[in-house]
């Protein structure tokens, strides 16, 4: 596995194999929910579900600008490629880096999850970045916190999928009622299935646990940029 930055707005995750390659015939279903290659008596037993590159191919499509791609030979083995956009501003020796962290700057922020501890701290750094992040443990206390809001949210976070959370179209619904077309970033840990990516509305955009916190504000920015440019 490496990662190259291929330009100055380009970069590249290669993740390759020696293996003995893919057959033309199987190509077709590589990316395919629960496929797994044939394999032969003399293989070693592997553990796995066949559900590692659907999940990858899935997050690429919705992630506008990234490309997955992938070359093979038999007899030879495999190389996987995904292409993703470099945000302007960023900083290659830290992920959290003044570039990112100044997209946030007058920001208000609204992070929606009881569970996980590693939000303090990114409230707290919030404070350094002169944003406003504020943390409530339960949809209810977001609730009351949404209807007490003078100005509208640039970002809500939110596990709306995680385990206790209630109905995530609820949630959704509550957003949309209080503030209209609002970004919202479901930060998970779950395979979203294709019923609940549909699900989501256009102005969604995922992130998966666990990650640095670094990786999250690029997150952060990236969707609430989008979300501007997709009311502009």
């Amino acid at each position: 596995m490496k990662t190259v930055k291929v330009s100055e707005t380009w970069l590249s995750f290669r993740v390759a194999d020696t293996g003995r390659g893919i057959p033309d015939r199987q190509r077709e279903q590589l990316f395919a929910e629960f496929s797994r290659g044939p394999w032969r008596c003399s293989d070693q037993p592997v553990s796995g579900w066949g559900i590692g590159l659907d999940y990858v191919c899935k997050a690429t499509e919705r992630l506008p600008q990234h490309g997955l791609k992938f070359r093979s030979r038999q007899g030879r083995g495999t190389d996987f490629e995904i292409l993703v956009p470099i945000l302007p501003g960023f900083q290659w020796d830290s992920m959290a880096s003044t570039g990112s962290t100044e997209e946030l700057r007058g920001r208000h922020i609204v992070i929606v999850d009881g569970l996980d501890d590693g939000y303090a701290k990114l409230a707290e750094d919030g404070r350094g970045w002169q944003c406003v992040i504020e943390r409530v443990e339960s949809v209810d206390q977001a609730s009351r916190l949404f209807r007490d809001l003078l100005v509208t949210p640039d970002l809500v976070i939110a596990d709306v999928f995680q385990s206790g959370f209630g109905d995530h179209q609820d949630f959704i619904d509550l957003l949309q009622a209080e503030f209209g077309d609002i970004p919202i970033l479901i930060h998970t840990a779950i395979t979203l299935t294709q019923q609940q990516r549909d699900s989501l509305p256009r102005h969604a955009f995922l992130s998966r646990k666990p990650v640095r916190q670094g990786i999250l504000v690029v997150a952060m920015v990236r969707a609430i940029r989008q979300g501007r440019e997709a009311e502009s």
